[in-house]
């Protein structure tokens, strides 16, 4: 992939019917731009599509007959399933796989098919595997589902179209120069770091954190009759109440321009109004600097803040295993982040008839 530079809806359904097929040929990138599309040209990145590869897998025609006063309306749903997989993930960091956005759809003569697009959030939800898209050629996890909703028109005058589709739409994508790992310690005393890896950023642990649990402790019990003695039992049981990894972070720029979460889990979009900047936030991790050995949190949130003094907030918590020990708090961030989206057009898709 190359460097950029840097300015750069289901309804209940009465009636179903599917196709489904896999098909290499279903998918066009760069090569086969179209002459115009409804969405701004210039945002889109066609000299980037060759590195990533779509193909849709199934087709879904759906209706519902709607009940009136004067006479019967019916609702008509398109769903199209697809997979989308990367073949360059040279500077990638995460991608929106499950959620592209729709800019038309043709039937297959060409002409535009009237309907309305599922409606999409402005904010994005990227991935959080980040930069784990590096560690293969096609990414670890190969082919990423996706699906893509249409609302025909309700006009019995205008059917759905019975010839071949094709469908135009487009993913975010993050690129970057670079995915590091900032360490801090597990320590709410420890006010404000400042690491040489990034030394335009400040972060610090909240004081209202908890202190960080100490490795837990256990006495032997007598196990029930009929309890396994096998690999995997363990008869021991923990001195005291099992304790949560719990924190709060806060990251800042020395510029006081906004950090902003890849993820955000805040109501509006940021993002629409402060770009971002030369650092952003995947997410978090606790790491143990003894084992050297990190765990994803599976229950966290990051929020951007843009008038937040403090910066923005990283919040997370994680039961402490049998054998947890960690230390440190680590945050994934991105450096000098580019957000682009990458266009792709589906051929050949076969509408299902009523």
């Amino acid at each position: 992939m190359r460097r950029l530079d840097a300015t750069c809806w289901l309804i209940p359904v009465a009636v179903t019917m599917v196709l489904l097929g896999l098909m290499a040929t279903g998918a066009d990138t760069a090569g086969t731009q179209p002459a115009s599309t409804s969405a701004d040209s210039n945002d889109l990145r066609w000299d980037l599509a060759e590195d990533f590869e779509f193909r849709w897998t199934a087709a879904e025609l759906s209706a519902k007959v709607i009940g009136g006063a004067a006479s019967n309306s019916v609702e008509r749903t398109l769903t199209i399933s697809g997979e989308l997989r990367i073949l360059d993930t040279e500077g990638l960091v995460t991608i929106e796989s499950d959620r592209p956005r729709i800019i038309k759809i043709s039937d297959g003569h060409g002409n535009a098919v009237p309907c309305q697009f599922e409606p999409r959030s402005a904010a994005r939800w990227y991935d959080d595997r980040g930069g784990q898209w590096r560690s293969g050629p096609q990414g670890p996890w190969g082919w990423c589902p996706f699906n893509l909703t249409l609302r025909l028109s309700d006009d019995p005058n205008e059917p759905a179209p019975s010839s071949p589709a094709a469908l135009e739409a487009y993913v975010y994508v993050l690129l970057a120069d670079d995915v590091i790992s900032l360490d801090i310690p597990f320590d709410p005393n420890g006010g404000w770091h400042e690491l040489e890896a990034a030394p335009g950023l400040q972060i610090c642990v909240d004081p209202t954190t908890p202190p960080c649990p100490g490795p837990l402790r256990y006495v032997p019990v007598l196990p029930l009759p009929g309890s396994s003695k096998g690999f995997g039992s363990f008869p021991y049981r923990p001195t005291t109440p099992v304790p949560l990894y719990r924190y709060t972070t806060w990251v800042k720029s020395k510029s006081d321009a906004p950090v902003m979460a890849l993820r955000d889990t805040t109501w509006y979009h940021y993002r629409e109004i402060y770009p971002l900047g030369d650092y952003a936030i995947l997410k978090t991790e606790l790491y143990d600097s003894v084992r050297q050995t990190s765990v994803n949190v599976p229950t966290q949130e990051v929020g951007s803040e843009v008038s937040d003094v403090r910066g923005t907030h990283c919040w997370a918590q994680m039961e402490q295993g049998r054998y947890d020990t960690y230390d440190t708090i680590r945050h994934i961030i991105v450096v000098h982040p580019v957000e682009v989206k990458i266009p792709f057009v589906l051929r050949n898709i076969p509408i299902p008839k009523p």
